[in-house]
């Protein structure tokens, strides 16, 4: 066998075998998850009270910002082919959260009434946040059900 032969072979066994595969254990995936959300939920809970339109405008992009952040560090990680519809579904029910957040930043931005911004930001994510709530609890990370 000639040496480029065998090398492509050597790597097509190595793929089949699973080598390289960037898939994460159910344990890891914990740990950066859980990681991922103590940050974000640290960073949530420094966000001014939304009191006023000023502390309303800095909650909002704030909480943006932190959303983002978080929607980005758990895109990029690969869960277990197992979990990875549910896990697909609880990061999208972050994202429907992020973009509940910005829209809201946005509103403040051109001047909308913070009470009422707020209010319907609030109203808007309750229902989505119980599901991600149980989305989490059921992937076994209590740091993002809790968030």
């Amino acid at each position: 066998m000639t040496r480029p032969v065998a090398a492509c072979a050597l790597t097509a066994a190595l793929f089949a075998a699973g080598c390289g595969d960037s898939r994460l254990d159910s344990g890891e995936l914990h740990d950066k998850v859980s990681a991922a959300c103590a940050q974000a939920h640290k960073e949530l809970a420094a966000l001014p009270d939304p009191t006023d339109q000023a502390t309303a405008e800095r909650f909002a992009s704030g909480g943006s910002k932190a959303t983002k952040l978080l929607i980005k560090n758990l895109s990029g990680l690969k869960p277990p082919t197992e979990l990875e519809q549910s896990y697909s579904s609880a990061v999208g029910l972050v994202r429907q959260q992020g973009r509940a957040i910005d829209s809201a930043s946005r509103k403040l931005s051109r001047g909308g009434d913070a009470v009422v911004v707020i209010r319907q930001l609030s109203d808007e994510s309750v229902e989505v946040a119980s599901q991600e709530h149980a989305a989490w609890q059921a992937l076994g990370v209590p740091a993002c059900a809790d968030r």
